[in-house]
């Protein structure tokens, strides 16, 4: 997994603390689940970033401009436009975790995914906010549960996304015209 460690331009004080070093690790669907929704960009970061690097609210508020951008240029990295996940295929897909997701005892440490069903779309579509339904698409796919999805990092997310996608956006194959 990676990781970045930023040097603080200043010493950060904050319930009883002392904040010298922001170290940061790729979020997991269920952070980004969490900050969004929130207004306001600053206020999105900032909660990741607390979260990954397990600073409190009060520290992250008073980091510097240049602190926070180094941090999200680093966070941004992990997004849906900064992969590349190949050549989509309608066959059959595994994503493959780098380590395992646990929850409720079990180890998960791949999506085994193959096209959705309408369905299961619809069940999903209960569901509020895109991204939650997508991660109920994956799981009904996947037969992981849901808590554990939300457990996936979120480039392995958008992986999974990206390609169940791919059966609405690429069309079928319909041969020669």
């Amino acid at each position: 997994m990676d990781t970045k460690n930023i040097a603080i331009a200043r010493v950060i004080k904050a319930n009883g603390g002392e904040y010298r070093q922001l170290e940061l690790r790729e979020y997991t669907l269920s952070e980004f689940l969490r900050v969004i929704g929130q207004a306001g960009e600053t206020a999105q970061w900032s909660k990741i970033i607390s979260s990954v690097s397990g600073w409190p609210d009060q520290a992250v508020d008073q980091l510097g401009a240049r602190d926070l951008e180094e941090a999200k240029a680093f966070l941004q990295g992990f997004s849906r436009q900064a992969q590349d996940f190949g050549a989509w295929s309608e066959e059959p897909r595994t994503v493959h975790l780098d380590a395992a997701v646990q929850f409720g005892g079990t180890d998960y440490a791949a999506l085994d995914l193959r096209e959705y069903t309408v369905g299961e779309k619809r069940r999903a579509e209960t569901h509020s906010g895109e991204h939650k339904q997508w991660a109920q698409v994956i799981a009904a796919v996947s037969g992981w549960p849901l808590p554990a999805v939300e457990k996936l990092p979120i480039t392995k997310y958008w992986e999974a996304r990206w390609y169940l996608e791919g059966f609405t956006l690429a069309g079928r194959a319909t041969g020669e015209s």
